[in-house]
């Protein structure tokens, strides 16, 4: 089954699904790990998977000098997130207006009304919306209850010590390390042009 790609969520046909969200840069080990446990918690209650991303990583917005160099463009991304059995993918623009939305905000407007989401896992150092002291994964549980979504949170995936995650995987490249980058991402990095 091919994979649902969703640039424009206002003309999205909206089903019950169990996602995520994040910039999924690179589709780490840590990303596949948190697929597999949201897939396996999707096909309990029968729904599809869902990553919902960003085209460009939501730091570019306010500061293109300072934001990360991206491990994956997002061509590439919608390839791995379809070859790890993701059913829907979401690229949404993030603009000014999103980055203004609280959590909670964001949770109504765009993951219930818009995305269907039932089912949302968090990845353990995963925040969305606009900041807020001390939000977490609490909060969102508590907000999820509020919309109807039942909210889980996931542990970092670790290999030899590291909690894997796309700055770990630039760490490693940045200091030229291509073996550790291999390895936190689980394939070897490249590069296309």
């Amino acid at each position: 089954m091919t994979m649902q790609i969703i640039t424009d969520i206002t003309k999205y046909d909206m089903t019950p699904c169990a996602a995520t969200i994040g910039s999924f840069d690179g589709v780490h080990r840590g990303h596949l790990a948190m697929l597999a446990e949201l897939r396996a918690a999707a096909a309990t209650k029968g729904l599809p998977l869902m990553v919902v991303t960003f085209a460009t990583h939501p730091r570019r917005l306010f500061d293109k000098e300072s934001a990360p160099f991206q491990l994956t463009p997002s061509c590439e991304k919608v390839k791995l997130l379809e070859a790890a059995g993701v059913d829907i993918c979401v690229l949404l623009d993030f603009d000014h207006a999103m980055a203004a939305m609280t959590a909670a905000r964001f949770m109504e407007e765009i993951l219930v009304e818009r995305l269907g989401v039932q089912l949302l896992a968090v990845g353990y150092d995963h925040h969305f919306g606009k900041p807020a002291a001390g939000e977490g994964l609490e909060q969102y549980i508590a907000f999820g209850k509020e919309q109807g979504i039942e909210v889980f949170g996931t542990q970092p995936f670790v290999v030899d010590g590291i909690a894997v995650s796309s700055s770990a995987v630039r760490r490693a490249l940045s200091a030229g390390d291509v073996a550790q980058a291999a390895l936190l991402l689980g394939r070897n990095y490249s590069l296309a042009g």
